[in-house]
């Protein structure tokens, strides 16, 4: 993990989180460097159910958007508000 979270120190632009797993989210809260941890709390979950987007709340995220599934168009179609439909 440290070569992923030096790499999202360079990332620009807002963090959208593609949520299919509570565990992973946990995870990945629990592991986050300190100085990431602002950026992390500030990103957009897309989450693949109403009880993940509960689990993103408890964990402090408040920018959540439930999707219509977890299959990835659906993750996809939900960062930007869009139906899946409008996803090839």
């Amino acid at each position: 993990m440290p070569r992923a979270f030096a790499a999202l120190r360079h990332a620009r632009g807002r963090w959208a989180i593609a949520l299919s797993s509570g565990e992973a989210l946990r995870t990945l809260v629990e592991h986050a460097p300190a100085d990431l941890e602002r950026k992390l709390r500030a990103a957009r979950v897309l989450a693949g159910s109403p009880r993940l987007a509960d689990e993103a709340r408890a964990l402090g995220f408040g920018d959540i958007r439930i999707a219509a599934g977890a299959r990835p168009a659906d993750l996809v179609a939900a960062r930007d508000g869009r139906s899946r439909r409008g996803i090839r």
